[in-house]
């Protein structure tokens, strides 16, 4: 089955109760933004993003804004992002490789 979602901007947004989100299953071979994803997600610890997709995604800008607890960003890849803007902003403990 084709996957059409281009865009995931604000799906979590203020999603306070969340703890953890695997991702990790789904196809997002399409997909383009995530802009505010898991915005002021302030419980929010740990995040596996979906191993296959996300290869397209040139907007993540606040994808993370105001997740002031997030520790952990699993299969992360931001080969073709142009926007990061304010990606991490108000996350205090994080320790995430975006060297690959």
């Amino acid at each position: 089955m084709k996957n059409n979602i281009v865009n995931c901007d604000n799906i979590f947004s203020k999603c306070e109760n969340i703890i953890a989100a695997d991702l990790s299953d789904l196809n997002c071979e399409n997909l383009v933004k995530t802009n505010k994803m898991f915005d002021r997600c302030k419980n929010l610890l740990h995040v596996n993003l979906p191993i296959s997709g996300m290869k397209k995604v040139e907007d993540m800008s606040s994808m993370f804004h105001f997740c002031e607890n997030l520790i952990n960003v699993s299969n992360f890849d931001s080969e073709m992002v142009t926007n990061m803007t304010e990606m991490f902003y108000h996350c205090n403990f994080f320790n995430i490789d975006l060297t690959s």
